[in-house]
């Protein structure tokens, strides 16, 4: 007897040989016993492999993120394998993932966040859709994604021959901004005083500022620091919305209404975009425009 293309696969991992660093491919060989399991469950008519499974992607996993975003997408998974896929119980199976460094082949995060399978008892031959959860990494560079499934205190299915589902994906800096005024703020004003701006604002980031949406939501926000002592007097200030979502090395105009401080006094005026419940772009690193006032 012998091993043919109808009843038998060989994995291959990773499944571009030029993401490893020597150009070398890894073929895993099954064991003895693991051998005479397979051959027991051909003979019975069932898959070869107790761990096997196809990865098909329902929403494209985009192939640039910004950093420390968490990402959703659909993936259907097929399970090839003998092994029963269950939800419940000491050992079920998840989808889980890993980010490696595409440049220094190291692993930057091995225990990815587990998405739960959505039924239980996924026999052979079975389809199931994941809705996935991936959180992508805090730094930027370029990645190799693995979307892998795992037999949760067992073993990962990649480690046993099955090749994960691999997407190449750069992660870039989330928080860039570039501020223009066009001198429309005021050098003087009254204590409490109104005023109305504009403010021309750029994305330099890769995180998309949207504006309409009741959470996160991006805006063009103030702080008022007194100039003489560096005290903080205002710091949660004024709102300006984006007219629109704005994208990468897109600019608006914001129009914002601001009120002057109570208290007379010499002020730094700092324009500074928010992500809101999130950050502001100046804690991110952003220098804000600063106006003296």
């Amino acid at each position: 007897l012998s091993f043919n293309s109808e009843n038998f696969e060989t994995a291959i991992i990773p499944s571009r040989s030029d993401w490893i660093e020597n150009g070398t491919i890894s073929v895993q060989i099954p064991d003895i016993e693991e051998a005479r399991a397979m051959w027991e469950r051909i003979i019975s008519g069932e898959p070869a492999s107790k761990y096997n499974a196809e990865y098909v992607e329902i929403d494209k996993i985009v192939d640039s993120m910004t950093q420390d975003t968490e990402y959703r997408f659909k993936i259907k998974v097929k399970n090839t394998g003998a092994l029963t896929w269950n939800r419940n119980g000491d050992n079920p199976v998840y989808l889980g993932y890993h980010w490696i460094d595409f440049n220094s082949k190291e692993t930057v995060v091995f225990d990815g966040k587990r998405s739960i399978i959505p039924e239980d008892g996924v026999n052979a031959d079975n389809e199931v859709v994941f809705n996935s959860t991936i959180i992508s990494p805090s730094k930027p560079g370029e990645y190799i994604l693995q979307i892998d499934l795992v037999h949760e205190g067992i073993t990962w299915f990649s480690f046993q021959g099955v090749p994960p589902l691999e997407k190449f994906i750069t992660v870039d800096i989330s928080y860039a901004a570039r501020y223009n005024d066009g001198g429309t703020t005021p050098t003087y004003v009254d204590k409490g005083q109104e005023f109305n701006v504009q403010v021309k604002v750029r994305n330099g980031g890769f995180l998309l500022w949207e504006c309409k949406v009741d959470r996160h939501r991006v805006s063009l926000g103030t702080h008022w620091i007194n100039r003489d002592t560096g005290e903080m007097i205002i710091w949660d200030g004024n709102r300006g919305l984006l007219p629109e979502d704005v994208s990468y090395n897109e600019e608006v105009i914001v129009d914002i209404k601001i009120k002057a401080p109570d208290e007379p006094g010499r002020y730094i005026l700092q324009y500074d975009m928010v992500h809101e419940r999130v950050a502001w772009f100046s804690e991110k690193g952003v220098i804000p425009l600063e106006i003296n006032v």
